[in-house]
C-alpha cells in the first residue's frame, strides 16, 4: 500500500483575490491556512465591465473578459458545493466589476479585504497571535516559514533577511516557475498541506513549441545535442534541488517535462499552471473521497500487429471495472468524442498512431484595439466527427500560430513589440471569422498532435469530460501525447493524464502499459506509474512518458463486473436528465440543438448497450 495520501480540504473559508494581488494572498494564506488543510484559494482575472452589463459580441476586450469572469463564477459555485460546511467567503483586492459575478448563497457570509493594510480584518477569524515580518520581495519564503511556525505575515520593507532552512524533513518538493501572481500563492499552500517542501525557481526562458522541436529535432536525427540544448535551457532553474533526497518531486510548470530534465531519478508529476491549478488542485483531492464510477473506457484501432489492448481490458475485468470497448470500426472519431465527452468513466486507455497531424499554411489580417492592421500567419487543422443519426456532422477546428508581422510566434523580437494582451487574445476570435488566404498545399503542421481513429484524426477540444460524473484517468498511450492534446483533458477534469513524450515503440507501449495496470489497483498512480518504467532504466525509453497529476492519486477496484455496469447506467440516467433539465433554461436554438444531440447519444448508448439496467432505472424512477 501506499505511503502517499491527500491532504483535507478546509472546510472554514472559501478565498477568492484578484489574480495579480498574491502579496495580499500570501497574508490571507497565513492567516487562516491550517496543518494538514488544503487551504482553498483561488484566483479571479482581471475584468472591467459588470456581470450584468451588455457587451458588445466579438473581439474586444470586455466581452472576452466577462466570458471568462462568468465561466469563473460557475466554477466557483461548483466549489462551493464541494465545501459543505463553509459559512464565510473572503474577497480579497477584488474590484466592483470582479465582486459582481461572485454570486453565493445569501445565508454565507462575506468578509471584504480591499488591501493589505486593511488586513486586521481576519484578526478575529485567527488563532495565530504570533507573527513574522519579511520584505515584500521575500514573500515566498516568508509564507512558507509562516505556515510552518503557525505565524502570520506582516510586509515590512525595513525588516531582517529571513533565514532559509538548510536542514529538510519532507518527503516531497514541489518546484514552482514563479508566475508572480495568485497561482504560485496556491502552489505554496498545497505543498504545506501535504508536508512537502515548496521551491520556487525563475520559469525557464523557454516554451513548449521550443520544448517540442528540440525534442522532435533530437528523434528525427539521433543526435543528443538537441537533447542536451534542451536540458542546459532547463536545468540551471533547477540544478539547486537535491531531488534524490525527496521520495518525489511535482512541478507547476507552463508546460516543461521536468522529469525529462532530471532523468526520472525519483516518481515527478507535473502540474500545468496554465490550466487553472487552483480548481485542479482542489478537485484531485475532492476526487479521493468521490464515489467511482466505476466505469472504464478502451479505445483501439487494433493497427498493431501486438498491442496492450486485450491485457487493459482483462486486467480491468478483473477488477471489476466495467469496461467499453471501441476497438476496429468503433473506434471512430466521433465515438470517441462522444465517449471521452459524455460516458461515465474513471479510465480512459487509449492505444492508437497518434503524432502531428496534416494541415493548411494560412495568413490573415487581424487588428488590435487601436485598429492597427498586422499580418498574421499560422497552420489551420480541422477534423470531422460523423456519428450514425445525427445528421449534422461536428467539425473541430485548430489554429498554431507561427508569425506575426514576419516575426516569429513568441520571439524575444515579437516580445519586445509590447502588444497588449487584449489584442493577443482576439486573434483567433478574428481568424474563426475570417480565416484570410491559404499559402500553400498542406503540410505536416509542427507541435500538432492528434489521435488516429478508424475514419479521421481526433484533435480534441472539448469543455466536459465523462459527462461532469467523475474526475477521471486518462492514459494515451499514442506517440506525442504529452502535450497540446493533454489541455483539453485537464482543463475539463481529468486528474491524472498520462502521455508519451515522443514517438513510443510498440514493444515499449505495451511493457509500460501491461506492468502499469497490474499494479495501479493497489498503489497510487504515481508508484505504478514509476514502478512500470523501471525496465528501460538506463534507456531513453525511461523518459518517454510522463503523467500531469498529483502524486496520492489512485485507481479504485469496483465490487462486481455486474454492480459497476449497474452504476455506469445509473450515470448515463443522470447525465441524460441533467441535460434535459438544462434545456428547459435555455433559448439559444444552436445550443438546444446540442443539447438534443447529447441527449440523443446517451439514449442511444441506454438502448443499446444497457436495456436491463436502463428498464430497472426508469421503474424506479418512473420519469422518461
Amino acid at each position: 500500500m501506499s505511503s502517499f495520501l491527500p491532504p483535507n480540504i478546509g472546510q472554514k473559508y472559501c478565498v477568492i483575490v484578484n489574480k495579480d494581488d498574491y502579496h495580499l494572498a500570501a497574508i490571507i494564506s497565513s492567516y487562516l491556512s491550517e496543518q494538514e488543510n488544503y487551504f482553498p484559494l483561488f484566483a479571479f482575472p482581471k475584468v472591467e465591465v459588470f456581470s450584468n452589463q451588455d457587451v458588445e459580441i466579438g473581439h474586444n476586450y470586455d466581452y472576452r473578459s466577462k466570458s471568462e469572469s462568468q465561466e469563473i463564477s460557475v466554477w466557483i459555485r461548483n466549489v462551493l458545493s464541494i465545501l459543505k460546511d463553509c459559512d464565510t467567503i473572503i474577497l480579497g483586492g477584488l474590484s466592483d466589476f470582479q465582486k459582481s459575478f461572485i454570486e453565493v448563497d445569501p445565508q454565507i457570509k462575506i468578509i471584504e479585504v480591499d488591501n493589505i493594510l486593511n488586513i486586521e480584518v481576519l484578526g478575529t477569524l485567527s488563532s495565530k497571535s504570533d507573527s513574522l515580518e519579511c520584505k515584500p520581495e521575500e514573500i515566498y519564503l516568508g509564507l512558507n516559514t509562516a505556515l510552518k511556525n503557525g505565524q502570520h505575515l506582516v510586509l515590512n520593507e525595513y525588516a531582517q533577511p529571513l533565514q532559509i532552512f538548510d536542514q529538510t524533513t519532507e518527503k516531497g518538493v514541489i518546484v514552482i516557475e514563479d508566475l508572480e501572481n495568485v497561482f504560485t500563492i496556491t502552489a505554496i499552500n498545497y505543498a504545506f498541506s501535504i508536508n512537502a517542501l515548496p521551491i520556487i525557481i525563475n520559469r525557464p526562458s523557454i516554451s513548449m513549441i521550443d520544448v517540442n522541436e528540440f525534442i522532435s529535432d533530437w528523434q528525427s536525427t539521433g543526435d543528443e545535442r538537441f537533447l542536451n540544448d534542451f536540458k542546459q535551457c532547463v536545468y540551471s532553474s533547477i540544478e539547486h534541488i537535491p531531488f534524490e533526497k525527496f521520495q518525489f518531486a511535482t512541478f507547476f510548470t507552463i508546460g516543461i517535462p521536468y522529469a525529462l530534465v532530471i532523468e526520472n531519478i525519483i516518481p515527478c508529476t507535473h502540474v500545468n499552471f496554465v490550466l487553472r491549478p487552483d480548481f485542479y488542485i482542489l478537485h484531485t483531492i475532492f476526487a479521493e473521497s468521490r464515489l467511482p464510477t466505476f466505469g472504464s473506457v478502451v479505445f483501439s484501432t487494433l493497427e498493431f500487429k501486438d498491442e496492450e489492448t486485450q491485457d487493459v481490458i482483462d486486467i480491468l475485468n478483473s477488477n471489476s471495472l466495467h469496461v467499453k470497448e471501441l476497438l476496429e470500426s468503433s473506434a471512430s472519431c466521433a465515438n470517441l468524442d462522444y465517449h471521452v465527452k459524455e460516458f461515465p468513466y474513471d479510465l480512459f486507455h487509449i492505444c492508437a498512431h497518434g503524432g502531428e497531424i496534416q494541415g493548411t499554411p494560412m495568413s490573415a489580417k487581424v487588428y488590435d484595439e487601436n485598429g492597427t492592421i498586422y499580418s498574421f500567419d499560422y497552420d489551420f487543422i480541422e477534423s470531422l466527427a460523423p456519428y450514425p443519426g445525427i445528421d449534422k456532422i461536428p467539425v473541430t477546428k485548430i489554429y498554431f500560430p507561427r508569425k506575426l508581422d514576419g516575426l516569429t510566434w513568441k520571439s524575444k523580437e515579437l516580445k519586445e513589440k509590447r502588444l497588449s494582451d487584449e489584442f493577443y487574445g482576439s486573434i483567433f476570435e478574428q481568424i474563426r471569422d475570417n480565416q484570410g488566404l491559404k499559402l500553400s498545399d498542406p503540410i505536416t503542421v509542427h507541435n500538432s498532435f492528434g489521435i488516429n481513429c478508424c475514419d479521421f484524426v481526433y484533435i480534441g477540444q472539448f469543455n466536459i469530460i465523462a459527462g461532469f460524473n467523475s474526475f477521471p484517468v486518462i492514459y494515451n498511450n499514442t506517440c506525442w501525447s504529452w502535450g497540446e492534446i493533454s489541455k483539453s483533458f485537464l482543463k475539463s477534469g481529468a486528474r491524472t493524464y498520462i502521455g508519451n513524450l515522443w514517438e513510443i515503440g510498440n514493444n515499449t507501449a505495451v511493457a509500460i502499459s501491461k506492468k502499469f495496470y497490474e499494479l495501479v489497483f493497489d498503489r497510487t498512480i504515481l508508484e505504478a506509474f514509476f514502478e512500470s518504467i523501471q525496465k528501460f532504466k538506463g534507456t531513453t525509453d525511461y523518459c518517454i512518458s510522463i503523467v500531469w497529476g498529483l502524486h496520492f492519486s489512485t485507481m479504485k477496484k469496483g465490487v462486481t463486473c455486474e454492480k459497476s455496469k449497474s452504476r455506469v447506467a445509473s450515470n448515463l440516467w443522470k447525465s441524460y436528465l441533467r441535460w434535459k433539465y438544462h434545456k428547459k433554461s435555455v433559448s439559444d436554438t444552436k445550443t438546444i440543438e446540442i443539447i438534443e444531440y447529447q441527449m440523443k447519444w446517451i439514449e442511444d448508448q441506454l438502448f443499446k448497450y444497457y436495456p436491463k439496467e436502463f428498464i430497472l432505472l426508469i421503474q424506479s424512477t418512473h420519469e422518461i
